[in-house]
């Protein structure tokens, strides 16, 4: 199984930016390819919570599942099924979130990801450039929290800010 990690220190508390991923169902504020998410029938929080992701440009949907998660530091989420209009060679695929207080108004937020390519044309194209995209977009899913805890305004594709929200 492949991993890549990304790390990021972020000028909010801990207990903010963990609030904001632990919002589960609100993820499209933050993640700059989501352009909506709601959580689905079930628990609405904690282990056993699902989403649906929606991308922009209808490239198709994920759902996702919460599989850990320890209150105020870490959760892993899971995508239990992918729906894309361009199918990727995965077979496995899921993130662990982590937040670690660095100080009272400083955090550090881990996500790493994890995910196992499909066949050898996944293999062959993991090599090329999937590992190198998926990096990229779990980069910006954090700089788009980092952002959205900035500004309080809902992230758009490129890390645009859009709205500011209610929150």
């Amino acid at each position: 199984m492949e991993q890549y990690k990304i790390e990021k220190k972020i000028n909010a508390p801990a207990s903010k930016a963990w609030s904001i991923l632990d919002d589960f169902g609100n993820i499209y504020r933050f993640s700059p390819g989501v352009a909506a998410s709601s959580l689905l029938d079930g628990p609405q929080e904690g282990v056993g919570a699902q989403r649906k992701c929606e991308f922009y440009d209808d490239a198709g949907y994920f759902i996702e599942a919460i599989s850990a998660r320890e209150e105020g530091k870490s959760m892993r989420v899971d995508v239990v099924e992918m729906h894309l209009k361009q199918q990727a060679p995965i077979e496995k695929f899921y993130v662990d979130f982590e937040v670690s207080p660095e100080t009272s108004s400083t955090c550090l937020v881990t996500a790493t990801g994890h995910y196992e390519a499909k066949g050898i044309f996944g293999k062959i194209l993991n090599a090329l450039i999937l590992r190198k995209k998926l990096r990229e977009a779990l980069a910006s899913v954090i700089d788009g929290l980092e952002l959205h805890i900035d500004t309080g305004a809902e992230i758009g594709p490129n890390l645009k800010p859009l709205t500011v929200s209610s929150e």
